[in-house]
């Protein structure tokens, strides 16, 4: 009678797993298992000598490239470059006059030119027949952070720069830890309030939160870590209509949206005193 529906391949089953039992299948596995290890030492072992023998052939052929064609470095141009020494450049790159072009490895090259904190970016390329061209953007000073009495330069995104060895009289000087990053921010926002920004003689940051700013006639202004706009803003307006930074001042706090305080000079506070003593 035929079978309607699926057929029973239980025995089929069967025969495969005493096939599986079998020594002889059994030791052919293993034995071919062996083989093909065996196979990929030996392409290992043969690997490494002829590496070796091909970077010996390869360097031969630079050499005759160098030799017979004059493909040897003799001349490096650097463009962009603004404040950095060329010295400077040409020993961190690392590299030697005659040395063979092809053996030059560019990527290297422009790494160690990166680890200079000036160098924002550069591209290092070929320029035939003998000269390597490197193209520079440098980080450019924006102001001058007080680190534990030493000065800093640093950059607009907060880079720093190093210590300072030449005066900058005219950036902008900033104290407290983590100014070199948000001053950015602060001196773009002082351009809408030119009154306050061009008597700036020292910004203060603090607690990573918040700024102080010291006017050259020494009046601190304690700006608030919310709404500094709005601060700049009504100070500005106070200086037009009451010349409130021309003052007797030595400082307005101005960290409470309801309230401020104004404190007056030591000057002012003596001749006060006087009066009441008198």
């Amino acid at each position: 009678m035929r079978q309607i529906g699926p057929s029973n391949n239980t025995g089929s089953f069967a025969g495969l797993k005493r096939t599986l039992r079998r020594p002889a299948y059994y030791w052919g596995l293993r034995m071919g298992l062996f083989a093909v290890i065996i196979g990929l030492g030996f392409a290992l072992v043969m690997l490494v000598p002829w590496a070796v023998y091909y970077e010996e052939k390869l360097g031969q052929f630079e050499d005759y490239l160098a030799r017979e064609h004059d493909m040897k470095l003799q001349k490096i141009l650097v463009a962009g470059r603004r404040g950095l020494d060329q010295d400077e450049i040409l020993d961190l790159m690392g590299v030697i006059e005659n040395e063979p072009m092809l053996r030059l490895d560019l990527h290297a090259i422009r790494d160690r030119l990166l680890t200079h904190p000036v160098i924002r970016e550069v591209s290092v390329r070929y320029v035939e027949p003998d000269t390597l061209l490197v193209t520079l953007e440098e980080r450019l000073p924006m102001g001058v952070w007080i680190d534990g009495g030493l000065p800093k330069l640093f950059s607009h995104d907060g880079h720093e720069l190093g210590v300072m060895e030449v005066d900058h009289e005219d950036l902008p000087r900033f104290a407290g830890p983590g100014a070199p990053e948000a001053a950015s921010e602060l001196m773009n926002m002082l351009l809408d309030y030119p009154e306050i920004g061009k008597r700036l003689s020292l910004a203060i940051r603090i607690g990573h939160r918040r700024w102080n700013l010291r006017l050259d006639s020494g009046l601190e202004i304690l700006l608030p870590e919310a709404r500094m706009a709005e601060a700049l803003a009504r100070i500005t307006s106070m200086q037009e209509e009451e010349a409130i930074l021309d003052r007797d001042l030595s400082s307005i706090d101005a960290r409470l949206d309801d309230r401020w305080f104004l404190k007056l000079s030591p000057r002012i506070r003596e001749q006060l005193s006087q009066k009441e003593r008198a």
